[in-house]
This record gives C-alpha cells, structure tokens and sequence, in this order.
C-alpha cells in the first residue's frame, strides 16, 4: 500500500505528537495537542524523507509456515570484505591476462603467416605492436598480488 503526501505528514504529525506528549507526561508537564509548525519545518521532513527511501525498496514476498505470504523490505547486500574483493579482483585479473596472453599468440601465428606482400604493410605494424606488449611481466605482477600477505585487521595480525 502506497502512502500519498497527506498521509505521510498525518502519521509523522501523529507520532510526533505521541512521543512529544509521552515525554511531557514523564516530566510532570502539559501535554499538547500537536506538534508545532517550528519543529515539523525541522524535523519532519527528514522523517519523510526515511519513509520514502524505505517504499522505494522493492518488496520480497515470502511464504510463512501458514502458507500465507507476507511482504519484507530488501535488505541490504552485506559488502565483502577487503581480502575476500582483493580475492576475486585478482582472479578475474589473472583470467583477463591469460586470455589476452591466449590473443597475443594468435596475432603471433597471424603475423608469421602474413603474406611477403603485407610484411611491410600497416596491418604488420600493428601486428607486430601487439605480439611486443609485455603481457608476461603483467602475469607476474598479478601473482604476486595473488600471493600477498594481506592485514587482516582490527589487531588480528
């Protein structure tokens, strides 16, 4: 259920007011009917601004044991921590490479088997540009990545 702008101001008005009044009721003091203009111009609008960001979220539907559903926010994706990302950043650094490692020795057969009339060509240059880059000292640096002693933190190493 989506609530308009009107009911969103009557609820944060009410709790408002609900907790304003139960605070004035503890100290031995009046309570009031409503909150006052001054404090919602302050207050209320971050209030608003919570509700909303929390109906954005998509809902998940689940089953309870009843068999009935029922609807709970997304909760947030739980971050990985530095070691575990330095991981997998490595793992996919070490497949990119072996795949371009794999490229570059196909444009090394391409370029041996270039006809005499193309050796001196543009397509030979660029050729022989790739079959040069050191993708073999980028390997090394990547496993020694791999291989680093990583801190672990909060006084457990």
């Amino acid at each position: 259920m989506k609530m308009t702008e009107q009911q969103i101001v009557e609820t944060a008005r009410a709790k408002a007011t609900a907790w304003l009044n139960n605070n004035l009721r503890k100290a031995g003091k009046p309570e009031v009917a409503d909150v006052s203009t001054t404090w919602w111009d302050n207050f209320g609008a971050d209030w608003i601004a919570r509700v909303r960001e929390q109906a954005s979220r998509t809902p998940v539907v689940q089953p309870d044991n009843s068999g009935n559903t029922k609807t709970r926010p997304v909760s947030r994706k739980r971050r990985q921590s530095r070691a575990a990302r330095w991981s997998e950043a490595v793992s996919k650094a070490v497949d990119g490479l072996q795949e371009l490692v794999d490229l570059q020795e196909e444009y090394q057969n391409w370029l041996d088997n270039l006809p005499e009339g193309l050796q001196s060509s543009a397509v030979a240059d660029k050729l022989q540009a790739v079959v040069d880059m050191d993708l073999q000292g980028a390997m090394d640096t990547v496993q020694e990545a791999e291989g680093a002693d990583l801190p672990l933190g909060w006084g457990k190493d």
